[in-house]
């Protein structure tokens, strides 16, 4: 459930903090295919960070349909329906997984 405070902070700024709204299994499971895309990467993912010594920051994109722990994810997690719930959406329909 989303509190109505937090369908009204969305509604105002377009984006809220909710916090502890995925398990640690999902966490855990999110993580790991982070970890298994970094380790042989589809052919989308970019690192955009210039400088080699620095941190990374890395955008990969249609990832969800080769990265089995992201579809489980996109299929059967909390996700689409907090969207929905502060959207006030009947459905969700997934564009893109930047």
């Amino acid at each position: 459930m989303i509190a109505p405070d937090d369908i009204d902070t969305f509604r105002r700024d377009g984006a809220v903090c909710l916090r502890s709204a995925f398990s640690e299994e999902w966490l855990t499971k999110l993580r790991a295919g982070i970890d298994a895309d970094m380790a042989t990467p589809t052919e989308n993912l970019t690192r955009h960070t210039k400088d080699p010594d620095a941190p990374g920051y890395y955008e990969d994109y249609w990832a969800w349909s080769k990265i089995p722990q992201f579809e489980d994810f996109v299929r059967n997690s909390p996700c689409s329906s907090l969207a929905a719930g502060l959207l006030g959406a009947d459905s969700i329909n997934l564009v893109m997984d930047n």
